[in-house]
């Protein structure tokens, strides 16, 4: 783009020094070959719109140029700056000879033929990109120069995309520090401007500031007061009109704009801006800044976000910050509205809370970055590249580090792929995706795919040192390096480097992809879709133990948990509860061992992100490579045998028949995910859950309504969520370490971060899975505490009682009645003819004591000593062979004792009775209580034992339910095998009784079994 314009005398007499000095080198550039952007950096009221306006129209008379800025409130200054008052200001008659052309997308039919000025908000531009294909292709073909006002902004990525589009030359405009903390300009040093703080102090363009601190408390209405009073002594102090004099007040949100509005309104003048008041009743209230800005009477403007830049008036001199800014940024966008300087020599005056100091040693901060980057200005652009070059030469050529000899890295591209990929070694993770569309030609793909990364790795400002393809492995490598600041650092930088690998490998019709840091690029989730959980749960043997898992709850409700974590030396050993199956298992730990002496391999799935690791060493690139074959082949196994974790939850199904959305939960991980404004603001939605209606929904944010419309796409397997009005977009975007900041609605439809209730209520969808809820009529856990015992009665004909029947006569018996179950557990169940559970656990007790009556804590209580093991065992007889009341009263009983089961617990029950007979007179016993004391131990000896037996870690403590003839596991099963409407009421009431308490039993460290008779 040539350039022979020339500055007219009378223009370069009103231009200030540094503006010309300004505009020489943006002429420069024009001019030079470069394609990189140049930076003109000046402070906040140097009259940046001066250079702008200017190279608009005389350093570029027969080109169109754009000029794009942030919000519409700078726009439309910028517009009356660059056609009228620029020129006014300077006192010259003269004005462009351009159309000055306010850039509206629904109002955009033809692109002037003639050189025009564009100017344009950044979100209007993107409308225009996505929206108004034509249109935009004509602008980008008429532009020749990109003039970004706030050009701090520029990196930002969706910004990037459209800016960067135009294919031209870019200057950056910025009052504040470009982001030479994570360098993502492509900024040519040869093209840098740069006009410190401290000499545009010197030289009186600015004013000098002081902060001042008021000790009160977080009261509006006495901040205001505070306020208003300084207001009026500053006006006393500088002895000039009110009406010259302007003061901003930044609040929190629009509740505390509207209170403070309130608190001022009878005193002075004054209005509040925020988005939320649009259409506010409140006159006072308005939700964009007025154009009359200069001009208006009003000396008091509170805000939130909506003065911070870009707002340029002299007559502001105050700014009372009752909320403070989120970040340092912010701050000095903030202050420098109030210290443009007119013909006066008055100082603004900056107002704090004394608890919030550190807002002036944020500005302290700016101000000794502006004095060392003018002392040293090559710095205002960092190169990653020479700084890492010097660090990787100053390490050691050789070092003995790890019980290894070392040499310092270096990348050498004339090594084969064997010997480069010999270099590095990374952990087993990867992120497991499978093909969206039909891949023809692998190969060109791989290159393809690869350029891609690293665009992408260069928009974060990683350095790119090397890539490898792998073409027989169908794999590519890509290493580089990135820096951050060391995290125990506030105020000073120490810049840590990191030196990463992005391994990706193509098997089949999957795609393994793991970076060092994590980081996956989005175009990767426009391309694939993450592998669902019915694949990846093949990953797990069928005999790891699991250590932990994951439970997100299927419902979705106020009053109940949403996520828990469950950690066990082994979760499938615990009592399933059945309300499981309504629930989601969204990660799990497994480990198991491949031989003896050998640690354990521990395997970890994430479920909603596809992430699979294994283990936590290193090992070699083309050992990883083999492991990832290895994942593959039980990934596409068809004879997996599923690990029995998987049957306690919610089942993973494929694609149901019918997915219509019903409701939604949005998901945000509050350890890895923040919601910011575009302004850096913290902030959340107004609430996370939506129904849904006709596939849409409105999203609540700043109490302001977004209609979302939602639907699944069954090719890319996933529901994707779009605006109905794509130009009105909630201003919230979502923050993740290594990860460009993202608008909310790309990041959900990346992520999936949502549960959805499907049309039926059969089905949640949870971060790209369907699982089918509900307990299955033949749920069959209970099986697994059952244990049938056969009996030889002497009177068999009858029923099996608890204790026995009312005896006749008066002699009293020395043991209960044979066909009760209190004499099967006083004869060590001699009477039971098959191997059962309950048999071997009696006959190995070594103590058998009867604790029935009084406070009972069970009936029996058993110790044996040799297999350390404790019973407690509550007897029940009932005469139904589905008993449910038989099941409700000793269920009660069981959970009610549960506190002297609990091997923790040092609850003491009343054993004083255990050292006397057990005598009732109905069935005229007099029993010994203690059946079998080898030992003659007294009651307190007796519990001091058992005790002393659970107290080993290798015990186990059981709770046995006794019900003989009060359950037919045949019938129990003849009524399972119905559908649900045809099994009979008492069966899941039983379900549901035997599941709770074995799940109590559970937590208080035991075990349940359920024992009866077989009928």
């Amino acid at each position: 783009m040539k350039n022979d314009a020339q500055l007219d005398k009378d223009l370069l007499t009103a231009l200030r020094p540094y503006q010309i000095e300004a505009l020489c080198m943006i002429r420069q550039y024009i001019s030079s070959d470069s394609m990189k952007q140049a930076l003109v950096k000046m402070p906040m009221g140097t009259g940046k719109s001066t250079v702008i306006a200017v190279t608009g129209s005389e350093l570029t008379p027969s080109q169109s140029v754009i000029v794009v800025t942030s919000t519409k409130a700078v726009r439309d200054q910028l517009i009356k700056d660059i056609s009228e008052e620029v020129w006014l200001k300077m006192g010259l008659t003269k004005r462009p000879p351009k159309t000055v052309y306010m850039l509206k997308p629904s109002t955009l039919t033809n692109i002037p033929d003639s050189p025009t000025i564009f100017v344009s908000t950044i979100q209007a531009l993107l409308t225009l990109k996505e929206n108004y294909v034509d249109q935009f292709k004509n602008l980008q073909n008429k532009v020749d120069l990109v003039l970004f006002d706030e050009g701090h902004k520029e990196p930002a990525s969706t910004w990037q995309s459209v800016i960067r589009s135009f294919g031209k030359k870019i200057v950056l405009f910025t009052a504040t520090p470009v982001r030479n903390d994570s360098n993502k300009f492509q900024l040519d040093i040869n093209f840098t401007y740069t006009y410190s703080y401290e000499k545009a102090k010197k030289h009186g363009y600015i004013r000098d500031i002081t902060f001042e601190y008021m000790h009160i408390d977080n009261e509006i209405k006495t901040f205001a007061e505070r306020i208003y009073n300084r207001f009026k002594d500053y006006v006393v102090k500088e002895s000039c009109d009110e009406g010259e004099i302007k003061c901003i007040i930044r609040c929190g949100n629009a509740d505390e704009i509207r209170a403070m509005v309130e608190e001022l309104k009878d005193k002075i003048s004054v209005i509040g801006i925020h988005e939320r008041f649009k259409n506010d009743s409140n006159d006072l209230l308005t939700d964009h800044v007025p154009e009359n800005l200069r001009t208006s009477d009003i000396s008091i403007w509170i805000h939130q976000n909506k003065l911070i830049e870009g707002i340029d008036n002299q007559q502001f001199s105050i700014l009372g910050i009752y909320e403070p800014l989120p970040d340092p940024r912010s701050l000095i966008q903030q202050i420098g509205r109030v210290i443009r300087k007119g013909s006066e020599s008055r100082k603004a005056i900056i107002l704090l809370r004394e608890n919030e100091s550190y807002q002036k040693e944020w500005w302290d901060s700016y101000i000794e970055y502006e004095r060392l980057i003018s002392l040293n200005p090559e710095e205002i652009v960092f190169k990653y590249n020479d700084y890492f070059m010097k660090v990787r030469e100053a390490n050691p050529s050789t070092t003995y580090l790890n019980k290894k000899f070392l040499k310092r890295f270096s990348v050498n591209s004339d090594q084969t792929v064997e010997e480069r990929i010999k270099k590095y070694q990374l952990p087993m993770k990867a992120n497991v995706f499978e093909a969206i569309d039909h891949i023809g030609d692998v190969q060109s793909y791989i290159e393809s795919f690869s350029e891609k990364i690293i665009d992408d790795f260069n928009s974060l400002d990683f350095l790119i040192l090397d890539k490898i393809n792998i073409l027989d492995k169908r794999t590519a490598c890509i290493i580089y390096s990135r820096y951050e600041n060391s995290s125990i650092l506030v105020n000073d930088s120490f810049l840590e480097i990191k030196l990463e690998i992005a391994v990706f490998r193509f098997l089949q019709n999957k795609l393994y992809y793991h970076a060092s840091n994590q980081y996956i690029p989005s175009f990767i989730y426009d391309e694939w879709k993450k592998i669902n959980a019915a694949q990846l749960k093949k990953i797990l043997p069928n005999d790891s133990h699991i250590s932990s898992v994951t439970i997100q709850n299927g419902s979705i409700n106020y009053n109940s948990f949403n996520r828990m974590v469950v950690d066990s030396q082994d979760v499938s050993t615990m009592i399933p509860d059945v309300n499981d199956k309504f629930n989601l298992c969204t990660t799990l730990v497994g480990s198991r061992k491949k031989k003896l002496g050998t640690p354990s391999i521990r395997n970890y799935i994430g479920f909603s992100n596809a992430r699979i690791s294994q283990g936590t060493e290193y090992i070699t690139l083309p050992s990883y490579l083999d492991w990832l074959e290895e994942i593959d082949m039980k990934i596409t196994n068809s004879s997996y045998q599923e690990h029995g974790i998987f049957h306690r939850f919610a089942t993973v199904t494929d694609i149901p028949a019918k997915v219509a959305p019903k409701s939604i939960l949005f998901q945000f991980n509050e350890e890895d995910v923040t919601l910011k404004t575009d302004y850096g603001t913290l902030t959340e939605l107004d609430q996370l859950f939506y129904t849904i209606k006709d596939s849409k929904f409105n999203l609540k944010w700043d109490d302001n309504s977004y209609e979302i419309d939602i639907k699944f796409s069954f090719k890319e397997g996933k529901y994707v969520l779009n605006l109905t009005t794509p130009t009105n977009e909630p201003n919230v975007y979502v923050s993740i370490k290594n990860k460009s900041k993202i608008r909310l609605l790309n990041w959900l439809n990346e992520e999936q971060a949502f549960q959805i209730i499907v049309e039926g209520n059969t089905h949640r969808y949870f971060m790209g899975n369907f699982h089918n809820i509900g307990i299955p009529s033949d749920y069959n856990w209970l099986e697994n505490i059952f244990d049938e015992y056969t009996l030889s009665l002497p009177a068999r004909t009858k029923k099996i009682n608890e204790k026995g029947n009312k005896a006749k006569g008066s002699i009293y018996k020395s043991i209960w009645d044979p066909n009760s179950l209190f004499y099967l557990v006083a004869k060590k169940g001699d009477n039971i003819t098959n191997i059962s559970t309950i048999k071997t656990l009696l006959q190995d007790a070594d103590y058998v004591i009867c604790t029935d009556l009084q406070t009972e804590i069970a009936d029996f209580i058993t110790i044996s000593e040799t297999t350390q093991t404790v019973c407690f065992i509550h007897c029940k007889a009932g005469k139904s062979k589905l008993s449910a009341s038989a099941f409700q009263e000793v269920c009660g009983q069981i959970v009610k004792n549960l506190d002297y089961v609990n091997k923790g617990s040092n609850r003491r029950p009343n054993y004083t009775y255990w050292e006397k007979e057990w005598v009732n007179s109905y069935y005229k016993v007099k029993a010994n209580r203690n059946i079998f004391n080898p030992n003659n131990l007294t009651a307190e000896g007796i519990w001091r034992k058992l005790k002393e037996v659970q107290n080993n870690p290798n015990s186990k403590t059981k709770v046995i339910a006794l019900v003989g003839d009060a359950f037919s596991k045949s019938r129990y099963l003849a009524e399972k095998n119905k559908k649900f409407e045809k099994q009979k009421p008492e069966v899941i009431q039983i379900d549901y009784l035997l599941n709770q308490t074995a799940v109590a039993i559970g937590r208080a460290q035991a075990e349940f079994l359920l024992s009866f008779n077989k009928l």
